[in-house]
């Protein structure tokens, strides 16, 4: 053991309970009652790799080499601050020890044994997608689960990261009470990034990489079909075909919408997707840029002055967007919407209440607009209860 040196970079508020751990050891030799272990549901992985309690907070701790401990701490810290859903970082050790002689033909060579351990939060409420593919869920169910792929793969790549090793098993789902910009908090299902060994970052990623990455993921959905076939669970569970086709569609309709979104952004100078969340469809970032191009001309006739596109675009926000969201949040609409986003429910109601003035000959208030939304096109209130029903009784048989 004197022979072992241990570097410690783990975040301030973690490093008093984990740096006495004892990483001088392999993860195989982690043993109880010393170590708090978790059990939790693991998808396949390469490494070694326990999850721990430390003081009601609970790590993942994966046994790797010193520079790949090192290289995806970073890429994580990277993901986190561009807001890509991914492991939290804590921080990484390494086990340096003294290098080993051993004689060869050319002479006496040196084996650096260098061991990391990279640290994680182990969240509550996740799952690998591998275990929840098992379960036979609905087609509508199913779709939420495939947006939430798509929506990942598209936005890693409009973030010039390379994937590398795309796959079910390199992805866990998140379920989590999360603000919806506008509406606020609800429950979702997230897809995270949870293995970022060859992650790469290239601005400008290059058309292959991107098809490089689907192709590695469509692959492992193959690889675990036969695994299921093999299992016993039969070809009733998904149709695999029928997922590929999905994924891809949805995956390419995101990378449209983020490329939208960009020139949406720098022309407004809002953030779309912080303020408003990512529109389901690509036409209604067209159609908030002309309402904002008509606020424009209305502010510049009555200040009698021209009104610059991005001052316009600040006011409509606050004085028109953000009332009408204030609206949205009173009649509980997510209930009615479930995985609608605030720039969908503001199109598609502001678009309804035009018609339906136009057919009434007169305007109609916001309100009666909402109300009269809700009633034809949302989904049943008893309806949406049941699907939160589903989700909170499915979360309890992983705890």
């Amino acid at each position: 053991m004197d022979r072992i040196k241990l570097n410690i970079t783990i975040k301030k508020e973690y490093y008093q309970d984990l740096s006495p751990l004892p990483w001088q050891k392999p993860l195989t030799e982690w043993k109880q009652p010393n170590i708090s272990l978790v059990r939790a549901r693991k998808g396949l992985a390469r490494h070694e790799v326990i999850f721990i309690r430390v003081n009601h907070r609970k790590f993942a701790i994966k046994e790797t080499t010193a520079e790949m401990a090192c290289q995806e701490n970073k890429i994580y810290e990277y993901l986190q601050k561009l807001n890509i859903p991914s492991l939290q970082p804590v921080g990484y050790v390494i086990r340096a020890e003294e290098p080993v002689a051993e004689n060869t033909r050319a002479g006496i060579q040196y084996d650096q044994l260098d061991t990391g351990f990279l640290i994680t939060r182990l969240e509550d409420k996740v799952i690998p997608e591998s275990h929840l593919l098992r379960r036979n869920f609905s087609s509508v169910n199913r779709q939420i689960l495939y947006r939430s792929i798509a929506l990942l793969l598209a936005r890693i790549h409009n973030n010039g990261i390379y994937w590398g090793d795309a796959s079910l098993a390199n992805l866990l789902l998140r379920f989590a009470r999360e603000d919806i910009p506008g509406l606020g908090a609800k429950r979702i299902i997230t897809a995270t990034l949870a293995d970022a060994e060859t992650v790469e970052i290239k601005p400008g990623l290059a058309e292959a990489l991107q098809e490089n990455d689907l192709d590695s993921f469509f692959e492992s959905i193959d690889w675990f079909h036969q695994d299921l076939l093999q299992a016993g669970y039969g070809g009733h569970i998904f149709q695999i075909d029928i997922m590929k086709d999905s994924i891809r569609q949805l995956y390419l309709e995101y990378r449209s919408i983020f490329q939208e979104l960009n020139t949406f952004d720098q022309r407004t100078g809002l953030s779309l997707e912080k303020m408003m969340g990512v529109p389901g469809k690509i036409e209604y970032i067209t159609i908030l840029g002309q309402h904002i191009d008509a606020h424009k001309w209305y502010l510049s006739e009555r200040l009698n002055r021209e009104i610059l596109l991005r001052e316009a675009a600040r006011d409509w926000y606050r004085n028109i967007f953000l009332p009408v969201c204030s609206e949205l949040r009173q009649e509980n609409i997510l209930e009615y919407f479930p995985g609608k986003t605030a720039a969908d429910l503001y199109v598609e109601i502001m678009t309804h209440k035009y018609f339906e003035a136009s057919k009434a000959g007169h305007d109609i208030p916001l309100e009666t607009a909402i109300k009269n939304y809700c009633q034809n096109f949302g989904l049943d209130i008893s309806i949406s209860s049941r699907i939160r029903n589903i989700i909170e009784k499915f979360l309890k048989i992983f705890e």
